[in-house]
Parts: structure tokens; C-alpha cells; sequence
């Protein structure tokens, strides 16, 4: 919890990077697997 609190930024600009891959590759995955859903 203190490594966390102390790298805040660090660990912001990592969320915010995994949240951009992760829409990013979702959106590229996304019309793969429409037809199952």
C-alpha cells in the first residue's frame, strides 16, 4: 500500500497506459468474436 501511495503517478500513468491497450485491443478483437456473442 505505501509502494503504491508513494509511486501514485507511476501507477496512474500505468492504469491509464493498460486501460488504453486494453480498449485498443478489445476494439481490435471485438468484431472476431461478434458473431459468437
Amino acid at each position: 500500500m505505501v509502494i503504491s501511495i508513494q509511486k501514485g503517478v507511476v501507477m496512474s500513468n500505468d492504469v491509464v497506459s493498460i486501460l488504453t491497450m486494453a480498449k485498443v485491443i478489445q476494439t481490435a478483437v471485438a468484431p472476431v468474436f461478434e458473431p459468437v456473442i
